[in-house]
């Protein structure tokens, strides 16, 4: 009887069932045994237990997935062994192909696999693949030897003590879903950029590739950047790829030799290797954290450098941002690239809330319910990380998140995103140990400081801390300064540059700068002066985050009413666009031109990663606009356009914040005032771009005339062409705006209460676009009545077919529910495509 010993991963129990149950035939005939690690019998040494049946076995499934990839102990431990195994003909490994997941470069990749083509998951007839499994073992067994004493086996498994400490995120994280969280369960990899190159077309990579080929890297990263769980994740990866890495943190370094310092790493990170000898070169790799505390001098650094570059093909270190200006004097670093951490991104940012809602639950959820949450939890942490207020880095992201899920607002005068930052300034305090007496104490300092640093409009410099401070101790009783400032720079509430000190991140500066101006509007005739001026001038980014700070501050209604004025100022010579079909009766002919609309078949994760990717190239661009809109005085036009986008964005904070506290009627005045200002500013564009359209379409034709590929009887048709897809692009763009703006769960009734005094096509298909964007469920009976509405609206008709297919590509939709939507939208599906094209039939020309 032969034993056939089955490798997986617990994420997959379902398929190991399946399997054993496929080999029933073959145990009832004595043929075979199975044994996984199920079958271990309490009191056993799990490690033993498996190392003696893989030993014992003559086939060895590898049930291949993501989580076994994933996996330490599949992938480390017996993947490992039974490929040793294998190789010395001791055993015959069969990868069984479960899940898709990337392979590439796995011991097992060139072995031969079941099944050769697909993933068992992606057949609806599973029986008939896992049969084809059964016929492989069978094969297997007849060429089987029979062993006749144990392989000898090299034991590379991780201290007990040391492996916990990989999967150690090293801070509270809480979840409602599972008690312990581990460092894999929400750990993302960040991209880096590389310092050292000209070439852009190399100036951003995954950090997960960093062992991937031999060569020295030194990463570089702010404070709590996550440098030290990258070290953790790049090891265990490093190991599950075959190499035997070894971990050095600096911080306590003071010796020069690499191999006496890895000599004494390896004895407590590794059983049954003593030294790096031990090790074949092939396989090393050596990771350095926080490389800049280390207490060597520059010439002692160097000969640890050279003894690296002599032990090691392969070598990361990280260290802190700052070690970059010593870089050029230790001669040793020629040798390394060097390269950043990027804070996390759209997608970066999707990938680890996509993690945060699976803990726990990874194997029950489902693709629509994970979406929602994802999707959900982004647009309430993208509302609080905007333009970087709050750094995009790790430990933030994941902070937002538990507050998000467990923590209960009690100050009323504070709205709910108001305390997720004050939260966050709690967390810092905390980690000064400032004790709670003296919390309110450091809260009125920083609130004072803050106003200070508007003031001064930058930071203050070492004199003008000193008569800050002075002119504190007027007022209130007088704080030490030294050590008030010594813990708030400790802490990273306050940083120190070559000109004084400021706060390190902006959440905190708009925190207290608005905090100060809510507290004293009503006291400080300089106050309102300041304020006005941040109206006057809401383009510019810091102004603009001030006053969104400010209503987290207060509910009293001078701040709406200012804020109303200043809206309902911007283009007040023009009426809130309808886009009824006489004012778009110019853009007929063009959506005559161009193809009709096809309800594609996509893969959903495809499409989201798509979108995520281009939000980041967006926000790149958005930087370099922004520092253009700075230098933009209040009444310039392009100031005016990026004044009424921001003001939308406040409006829409103010009405989700405060749905529960404000009155309705006010409610409503509010979604109104944000539909109109981005509507009077369509109408603005639609005036000047159909007054200007004969000039642009001769710019177009010009530009065009550069494409040798345009012949001179097309080209004004292809300026027209882009000039009216131009002009069509900016009426969806805009009313998508209104909606992710203005919109939200807790104001669909105060929308439609603004749509029934005021149904234009306009202000219907935003209510659309919203109720697709925040529920991410399709109202047949709506989509028909407006597929019927816009009948004789070509442009509004075609506006509502995009918003409701591009939900269908970002988020599930079943089947028959496809079928319902080309039914009530009168568009094809692909697959019907498909089937007239096989047929040779055309389709109708329906628009």
């Amino acid at each position: 009887m032969k034993k056939i010993f089955i490798s997986y991963s617990s994420a997959d129990e379902k398929y190991k069932d399946q399997m054993i149950s496929h080999l029933s035939g073959l145990k009832h005939r004595g043929v075979i045994e199975t044994w996984h690690n199920r079958d271990i019998v309490a009191g056993d040494v799990k490690g033993d237990e498996i190392d003696q049946n893989i030993n014992q076995a003559a086939v060895i499934l590898l049930m291949v997935s993501p989580d076994f990839i994933g996996s330490v102990y599949c992938y480390g431990h017996e993947m490992q062994y039974a490929i040793q195994l294998h190789e010395e003909g001791r055993a015959r490994v069969i990868p069984v192909m479960l899940r898709p997941c990337d392979i590439e470069g796995a011991p097992f990749e060139n072995l031969k696999s079941v099944p050769e083509r697909n993933w068992i998951s992606q057949y609806d007839d599973k029986d008939s693949v896992f049969l084809e499994v059964v016929e492989q073992i069978k094969i297997a067994i007849k060429e089987a030897v029979t062993k006749k004493e144990p392989a000898t086996k090299k034991d590379y498994v991780h201290k007990s003590s040391f492996f916990e400490w990989l999967n150690d995120t090293e801070v509270v994280l809480k979840s409602r879903t599972t008690e312990v969280i581990k460092l894999d369960d929400i750990y993302i990899y960040p991209d880096l950029r590389a310092l050292d190159s000209d070439d852009e077309s190399f100036l951003e990579i995954s950090s997960a590739r960093l062992p991937e080929s031999e060569g020295y890297a030194l990463v570089l990263g702010e404070e709590q950047s996550g440098k030290s769980a990258l070290a953790k994740s790049l090891y265990k990866d490093a190991f599950k790829n075959g190499k035997k890495p070894v971990f050095i943190d600096a911080e306590n370094l003071n010796e020069s030799d690499i191999v006496e310092l890895c000599n004494k790493e390896i004895k407590n990170q590794y059983n049954n290797i003593d030294c790096l000898t031990g090790i074949v070169p092939a396989e090393r790799f050596l990771i350095i954290d926080n490389f800049a505390s280390v207490s060597l001098n520059k010439k002692h650094q160097n000969i640890l450098l050279d003894g690296i570059e002599r032990e090691f093909n392969t070598c990361v270190i990280l260290a802190s941002d700052s070690f970059q200006y010593v870089i050029p004097d230790i001669e040793g670093m020629a040798i390394f690239s060097v390269k950043e951490i990027l804070p996390l991104g759209n997608f970066k940012r999707e990938k680890l809330i996509e993690k945060w809602v699976s803990v726990g639950r990874d194997k029950e959820i489902d693709e629509a319910e994970l979406f929602y949450y994802v999707d959900e939890l982004k647009t309430r942490m993208d509302s609080l990380v905007r333009r970087s207020v709050i750094p995009p880095k790790p430990i933030y992201l994941l902070s937002l998140l538990q507050i998000f899920e467990a923590y209960t607002a009690q100050q009323i005068d504070l709205t709910s995103f108001g305390h997720c930052y004050q939260y966050l300034v709690y967390q810092a305090l905390e980690k000064a140990d400032i004790s709670g007496k003296d919390i309110d104490k450091y809260m009125n300092v920083m609130t004072e400081f803050a106003w200070s640093q508007f003031e001064n409009g930058g930071e203050l410099s070492p004199e003008a801390l000193g008569v800050f401070f002075r002119k504190y101790s007027e007022t209130y009783l007088a704080v030490d300064e030294k050590n008030v400032i010594s813990r708030l720079v400790n802490c990273s509430i306050l940083s120190k540059n070559e000109n004084g000190y400021n706060f390190k991140y902006p959440y905190i500066y708009y925190f207290f700068a608005s905090k100060y101006i809510s507290e004293q509007y009503n006291k400080n005739i300089k106050v309102k002066e300041s304020f006005v001026f941040l109206l006057e001038n809401l383009h510019k980014e810091d102004c603009a985050n001030i006053i969104v700070f400010i209503t987290h501050h207060t509910k009293d209604a001078w701040i709406l009413d200012e804020i109303q004025v200043c809206m309902m100022d911007l283009f007040q010579e023009e009426s809130a666009a309808s886009l009824n079909r006489d004012s778009l009766k110019f853009m007929e002919s063009f959506l005559g031109d161009i193809p009709d609309l096809i309800l594609e078949q996509r893969k959903i994760e495809d499409e989201r990663e798509k979108n995520a990717h281009d939000l980041d190239r967006m926000e790149i661009r958005n930087k370099k606009y922004e520092n253009e809109i700075e230098n933009l005085e209040p009444s310039d036009t392009l100031a005016r356009i990026n004044k009424a986008f921001k003001g939308i964005e406040i409006l829409g904070q103010i009405v989700r914040n405060r749905s529960a506290s404000l009155p309705k009627e006010m409610l409503v005045d509010l979604v109104k005032e944000g539909f109109d200002t981005g509507l009077r500013f369509l109408s603005y564009f639609l005036s000047i771009s159909d007054a200007s359209k004969g000039e642009v379409i001769k710019i177009i034709e010009h530009v065009l005339q550069e494409n040798p590929r345009v012949s001179d009887k097309d080209l004004e048709k292809e300026a027209k062409h882009t000039y009216m897809l131009l002009t069509y692009g900016v009426i969806f763009g805009v009313l998508r705006k209104i909606s992710s703006s203005m919109g939200g769960v807790e104001v669909e009734e105060l929308c439609r209460i603004v749509e029934e005094e005021n149904g234009t096509p306009a202000v219907k298909l935003i209510n659309q676009s919203m109720h697709l964007h925040f529920h991410k469920r399709l109202d047949f009976k709506r989509i028909t009545e407006l597929q019927k509405e816009f009948r004789s609206n070509p442009t509004c008709k075609r506006i509502l077919r995009e918003n409701v297919i591009q939900h269908t590509y970002m988020f599930p939709v079943e089947y028959k529910d496809k079928q319902k939507i080309a039914q009530s939208l009168n568009v094809s599906m692909q697959s019907q495509r498909r089937i007239e094209s096989a047929k040779g039939g055309k389709l109708l020309n329906r628009k």
